[in-house]
């Protein structure tokens, strides 16, 4: 049961780490309006193409993602709670190192604790029925 949690939970982070980092990365390059070496005449074709990009980066990552929550959810656990509760605890882990390794931010005291507080609860949910 505890793999099968993990398998979920570090499908999750991995998908939403790279969305996460792709998206933080087209709003540090929107200040110049360009992304390897081409400069767009305008934001609107900037993020159009920034999104054509997203999509086809991100889709094997969230076919997968996707394919191993549909198991998750029907063959291992049965309950959606489990993978929302493991879904918001890996968005904000995921979001906290992102923060942290792209702009330097370093989490506060609060933040660790309300991320623990995620994560304890996703296991939880995961354990005890």
């Amino acid at each position: 049961m505890f793999l099968k949690w993990l398998i979920f939970a570090f499908s999750s982070f991995v998908g939403l780490f790279a969305f996460q980092w792709i998206f933080y990365t087209g709003f540090e390059w929107s200040k110049t309006r360009s992304a390897f070496g081409y400069v767009f005449p305008n934001l609107f074709t900037f993020f159009l193409f920034w999104s054509f990009m997203i999509a086809v980066v991100l889709a094997p990552l969230n076919a997968a993602s996707w394919s191993i929550a549909s198991l998750a959810f029907n063959e291992w656990f049965h309950k959606a709670w489990i993978l929302h509760l493991t879904l918001l605890a890996t968005s904000g882990i995921s979001g906290a190192l992102v923060f942290w390794m792209k702009f330097g931010e370093i989490p506060s005291r609060g933040v660790l604790i309300g991320l623990s507080l995620y994560a304890a609860g996703a296991v939880i949910s995961a354990f005890w029925r």
